[in-house]
């Protein structure tokens, strides 16, 4: 067997400007394994949820902006990759949709707004998995999809204490 090159294709020219885009891009996006190293070093992402999130340039922009979006609420913790990787995934599933069109009906904000009602026990975590799917479907933030479902969160000693006796 001889190696023939093939004479129809022209020889391919790269300039340097060329080059320093495609760098830059690289730069920015990143590789996988890359992103898995930074979630594992800037956020202490175990390494199995930031496996997960590491896979997909997407998910992982959209983990990082609600942890932003959380932390600029005042809740900072693993949360938002922990969420993520496990019910915004499920969720993407088990609608059949693509995580372009998650980011649309639930923006980082939003989730990060949700994530700091969790974190804070204002909403307990059952209630919040459920609010993150009416989020997929409705407008509206927090406050507001738990009003229009009926649902009142009562945690306090004075708020309980009437359902007690009663």
């Amino acid at each position: 067997y001889r190696y023939f090159p093939e004479p129809d294709l022209p020889l391919l020219h790269v300039d340097a400007a060329w080059i320093a885009v495609a760098a830059q891009s690289n730069a920015t996006s990143g590789l996988p394994w890359n992103r898995e190293e930074e979630l594992i070093g800037a956020f202490k992402v175990p390494k199995g949820t930031a496996a997960i999130i590491a896979q997909n340039l997407i998910r992982f922009e959209y983990a990082v902006a609600s942890a932003a979006a959380s932390d600029a609420l005042g809740v900072r913790s693993l949360a938002p990759f922990n969420i993520v990787a496990n019910e915004v995934l499920g969720l993407i599933n088990e609608r059949g949709i693509d995580e372009k069109q998650w980011v649309v009906k639930v923006p980082p904000e939003r989730l990060g707004a949700l994530i700091v009602k969790s974190e804070r026990r204002e909403i307990p975590g059952p209630l919040a998995k459920q609010v993150l799917a009416w989020m997929l479907d409705e407008p509206g933030d927090v406050d507001e999809l738990l009003a229009r479902h009926g649902v009142q969160v009562r945690s306090s000693a004075a708020a309980l204490e009437p359902l007690v006796r009663a």
